[in-house]
């Protein structure tokens, strides 16, 4: 059985988001928004406080640029947990800045890069879930990444969840109690063991005792 390889966790993204250009964009976008969706009242020009477009667009484009930028923060720090293997963290990093930022196209990449960030450490987290023959916790999570907002077409996902179902793969009469007691009786044995080499009888009896304890057909004991 050849092993599953999800794409790389780390995803380079060299842009520079707040470019003069890109803001001129923001500024056109979110004044565009305003008039197509009544966000203008033309009506305030008789008020003796007018409304400020310019001031409201300067501050629309702030918040979004902070939010640009606190999502651009979670994904680094996702990064440097995938990196180290903790993928359970890395995913709440992700999720963070997935739903931190409002949709717009301004905010489409960043957005985007979150997602996919997402989904890749999401199917690594899944795969250590199975090892651990925590079944259902790993296929929750690869329905999470199968979402039509996420990733339906993820090939490594689909893969695992397939394989989730076919008993040749991945024994689900397996548990993590089972898996924790086959440690324990691994341990005992190599402790029975070097006892008997060391012509401690009574030690190694011991440990066989206890293998019995934990597995009472174990045919080494």
């Amino acid at each position: 059985m050849s092993k599953l390889q999800p794409q790389s966790m780390i995803i380079k993204d060299n842009n520079n988001v707040f470019s003069p250009s890109l803001i001129c964009s923001i500024r056109i976008a979110i004044i565009t928004i305003f008039f197509v969706n009544g966000g203008l009242d033309i009506s305030a020009q008789k008020s003796d406080k007018p409304a400020s477009v310019a001031g409201t667009v300067e501050g629309e484009i702030s918040r979004r640029q902070t939010q640009i930028l606190e999502a651009e923060k979670l994904i680094s720090d996702g990064d440097t947990l995938a990196e180290t293997g903790n993928f359970q963290d890395a995913i709440s990093k992700f999720i963070q800045a997935y739903n931190g930022i409002n949709p717009s196209p301004i905010s489409d990449d960043t957005r985007d890069l979150a997602r996919r960030k997402f989904a890749n450490a999401a199917v690594l987290r899944s795969k250590e879930l199975i090892d651990l023959a925590e079944f259902v916790s790993a296929e929750e999570l690869l329905d999470q990444v199968l979402q039509p907002s996420i990733d339906p077409k993820n090939k490594t996902a689909l893969l695992l969840k397939e394989r989730l179902q076919d008993p040749e793969w991945y024994n689900q009469a397996r548990t993590p109690e089972h898996l924790e007691n086959v440690k324990k009786v691994r341990r005992l044995l190599k402790l029975a063991s070097g006892a008997d080499q060391l012509g401690d009888f009574d030690k190694s009896m011991k440990y066989y005792t206890d293998v019995l304890r934990i597995d009472k057909t174990n045919t080494a004991a």
